[in-house]
């Protein structure tokens, strides 16, 4: 089952992800846009302000910790008519706002 499927009208879902090369690769805003998701914030990720966290490796690996690195949280919702409007909004006031 899908995060998507599991979210309630006005739940988030965050993703962090290294934001270096090669990870940019995965090109996480256009995934989560082909999942029918809209990004809502991006923040720069600091994994000392969360107490307890550790990161854990994939594929065989998973009890071994990796160096985070640049790494960002994507923080998406939905993507309804209301935001796909509403963003179109915000973006042409960005673009002109003087």
């Amino acid at each position: 089952m899908s995060a998507r499927q599991m979210l309630s009208s006005l739940g988030r879902i965050h993703v962090t992800h290294n934001t270096r090369f090669p990870f940019t690769e995965w090109e996480i805003v256009n995934l989560a846009k082909e999942a029918g998701l809209y990004l809502v914030d991006e923040e720069t990720f600091y994994p000392w302000q969360y107490p307890g966290y550790v990161n854990k490796r994939g594929a065989g690996n998973c009890d071994e910790s990796f160096r985070v690195g640049m790494s960002s949280t994507f923080k998406g919702t939905r993507c309804t008519r209301e935001l796909a409007v509403m963003s179109a909004k915000l973006h042409c006031y960005r673009l002109f706002k003087v």
